[in-house]
C-alpha cells in the first residue's frame, strides 16, 4: 500500500532551519554541537535529509548543499510527469 506523503510547511521548516536560498526547495541549518565541532543539516519540504559533522562549518555547508543538489537531480522532473498523457 502506499502512502502519500504531504509536503511540510516551508514556515514550520524555517523554524528549525533557518538558511535558505542556497538550493531551491531546500533549507539548512549549522550547529555547534560541542568546542569547535559543528554539524550542518539540510532538509527539502518532503522530509529528505543530508547533514555532515567537522570542524569547518562552511565547508561542512557547502558539502551539504552539493548532497542535497545530487538528490535533487536524481529526483524526476514533476513537470515533465505532470505532462505525461
Amino acid at each position: 500500500m502506499k502512502l502519500w506523503v504531504k509536503p511540510r510547511s516551508e514556515k514550520k521548516i524555517l523554524r528549525d532551519f533557518p538558511i535558505q536560498g542556497l538550493l531551491e526547495g531546500w533549507f539548512f541549518r549549522q550547529q555547534e554541537i560541542s568546542a569547535g565541532v559543528y554539524e550542518v543539516a539540510g532538509t527539502d519540504c518532503w522530509g529528505r535529509g543530508v547533514s555532515e559533522t567537522g570542524t569547518d562549518p562552511e565547508i561542512l555547508l557547502a558539502q551539504c548543499v552539493d548532497h542535497a543538489r545530487k538528490i535533487k537531480q536524481q529526483l524526476p522532473d514533476r513537470k515533465a510527469i505532470a505532462r505525461r498523457p
